[in-house]
């Protein structure tokens, strides 16, 4: 049987690991906060790597609005809360 806890949801979401984007590392590196740009310069980085960036970010996207469809078909968890403001259990 599967454990459909609220504690059991919230273990494992949370052991889930942050991915990280090739993109978002080399964004990291390339900030320059007393510059005074907006957006880090893209100069000093292979149009490659770029290309490779902007499809990891696009193809993760994706990734997500897909995840998302999928959870929006599925059913609800009820839950034992008690809400003691509008006397709901």
């Amino acid at each position: 049987m599967i454990d459909r806890t609220q504690s059991r949801l919230f273990q494992v979401l949370s052991e889930v690991k942050a991915l990280e984007l090739e993109g978002s590392l080399v964004f990291q590196q390339a900030m320059r906060p007393q510059s005074g740009e907006f957006f880090p310069s893209l100069q000093n980085i292979d149009k490659q790597q770029v290309l490779r960036m902007a499809i990891e970010v696009k193809e993760y996207t994706t990734r997500c609005w897909q995840g998302t469809q999928g959870l929006r078909d599925l059913n609800p968890i009820p839950a034992q809360v008690y809400i003691p403001e509008f006397g709901i259990l």
